[in-house]
């Protein structure tokens, strides 16, 4: 299962690419700047930088590592009380219910 956090102004993802991780990032982009776009009743405007910054994980302990990191960004920034709290985050209890509904 993909692991991520959607902040206001970035977003951290871990995941395994089934492609080049290049082409993974320019179809999220897109689709991302799509919805947003679409949701703002405009199309074309830019969303995203260019760059994203990767790290190969390398084992269970970096992942556990980098997990609770991006879990406890809203936390850091004061967005929420806790990890599971946070809307747009994959340590939210709520995430497979609301994927649904996009379904």
């Amino acid at each position: 299962m993909p692991e991520y956090v959607v902040m206001p102004d970035h977003v951290h993802l871990i995941v395994l690419p089934l492609k080049s991780l290049g082409y993974c990032m320019q179809e999220f982009k897109k689709s991302v700047a799509r919805l947003i776009n679409r949701s703002q009743g405009i199309s074309g405007r830019k969303i995203w930088l260019d760059e994203y910054h990767e790290r190969a994980i390398r084992d269970e302990s970096e992942y556990c590592s980098k997990c609770d990191y991006i879990w406890n960004n809203p936390v850091k920034e004061g967005l929420t009380e806790t990890p599971e709290l946070f809307a747009y985050s994959s340590a939210n209890p709520q995430r497979m219910t609301d994927r649904d509904k996009f379904s």
